[in-house]
């Protein structure tokens, strides 16, 4: 079997960005004889290249330059966050012909609809699985294996951090602030988990998802979002 090598360039060199250039520095050729095609590194951007994230990655391969890692891959895996700096890493990398995979969100709900138009152009795509219950998957389903069904709800449990509070609360009759420490020393919460316990993180993913199944971005102006800080027992 003739097997293609992908370029693959990381910009976000985080937790979750170790993790990936783990992944595929460990399972590159494992993805290769199940696939055809190997993913192989072309580098890693980011502003502090020389902290240790615990990944043994070659000195070559990292870089502070995202616009030349960009010019030199094929697929551009956007992991900085936010919706500033990492939306012009997406457009600048589509605008070069590259497809991009993105985790964010917060992102696609905002601007999916500008960052869409600009893959289409170009003759690209985005691909953002991991988005929204990257486990089960659901992005693929309602993209291709729904695609000839009508829609009539969504419904479901969206944030892992909520389910976990109010689960505790429900069965052990237990207050919500307490639980909430509980969860942060746990790791099923974030230090400030204001994204998660106010709703925010529901809502990106709710907007994503409406938008798949109804053929049209909503963006988050539509939306009613209201967190569970509010909740007790009485």
């Amino acid at each position: 079997m003739t097997v293609k090598e992908i370029k693959v360039g990381i910009i976000g060199f985080g937790t979750v960005g170790a993790g990936v250039a783990a992944n595929l520095l460990k399972n590159g050729a494992m993805i290769a004889e199940r696939t055809g095609v190997k993913p192989v590194l072309a580098g890693i951007a980011d502003i502090d290249i020389e902290r240790d994230r615990g990944v043994d990655v070659p000195k070559e391969l990292l870089t502070t330059d995202a616009d030349a890692l960009t010019a030199k891959s094929d697929i551009v895996v956007e992991l900085v966050g936010g919706t500033t700096i990492a939306k012009t890493f997406i457009i600048n990398a589509l605008n070069q012909g590259k497809s991009v995979v993105t985790a964010n969100k917060a992102l696609l709900a905002k601007h999916g609809e500008e960052l869409f138009a600009a893959a289409k152009k170009s003759g690209t795509d985005i691909f953002y699985e991991a988005s929204v219950a990257g486990g089960i998957p659901i992005i693929k389903s309602l993209r291709e294996g729904l695609a000839g069904n009508r829609i009539n709800k969504i419904y479901g449990i969206m944030n892992g951090t909520c389910n976990y509070i109010l689960t505790r609360m429900e069965r052990e009759g237990l207050d919500f602030e307490p639980i909430l420490q509980d969860a942060q020393k746990l790791g099923y919460a974030e230090a400030e988990p204001s994204l998660d316990i106010d709703g925010f993180d529901t809502a990106h993913k709710t907007s994503i998802l409406a938008s798949l199944a109804y053929g049209e971005w909503f963006g988050m102006n539509p939306l009613h979002i209201e967190g569970i800080r509010g909740i007790s027992l009485t």
